[in-house]
């Protein structure tokens, strides 16, 4: 009877999530729209990350990024590739401190994967993130790299430029 009544929480618990999380993505695409709609964007490529999704415009060489910030508040840049003198993937390590080491450092770990953009403007660099740590699972790692790293091929091939390295 026990081990019945948790199956069924643990089924319930899976369900509530999995609805929450379609709700999440389905107001993320329809909030995409939206947004380019509302600024004469069609999108070609689209991107889904965890609480942010990227559409691209090909012909407008335009890229507009949609973060969700709370259930209902949405926050988007548009990023126009013209401007963009380089486009990276970056990996972004912090220490990890062990605390019987008398807070020495003893090694790094990877908190984060984002596409780091610089503009020909001058103007602030800007990341869209891919993996966070804290957001993502350690076995997503790869393939988050591994889709930051078409989206930066893509728009450097849009772009004309040449990947250089980001320190």
């Amino acid at each position: 009877m026990i081990v019945l009544s948790v199956v069924f929480l643990f089924i319930g618990f899976t369900y509530i999530s999995n609805r929450q999380k379609k709700k999440s993505v389905s107001m993320l695409l329809s909030q995409l729209n939206k947004s380019g709609a509302e600024n004469n964007l069609s999108f070609s490529s689209q991107e889904l990350l965890n609480g942010s999704i990227l559409g691209l415009d090909a012909l407008k060489l335009k890229l507009l990024i949609l973060q969700q910030r709370d259930e209902d508040t949405f926050e988007w840049n548009i990023i126009d590739l013209k401007l963009v003198r380089n486009c990276a993937v970056k990996k972004i390590y912090k220490p990890f401190y062990d605390g019987g080491s008398k807070g020495e450092k003893n090694e790094n770990y990877l908190d984060k994967i984002v596409l780091h953009f610089e503009f020909t403007d001058n103007r602030e660099s800007r990341e869209v993130k891919f993996y966070s740590h804290i957001a993502n699972n350690v076995y997503e790692m790869q393939e988050l790299e591994h889709k930051a790293r078409k989206w930066e091929s893509m728009l450097l091939q849009m772009t004309g430029s040449k990947p250089r390295q980001i320190a």
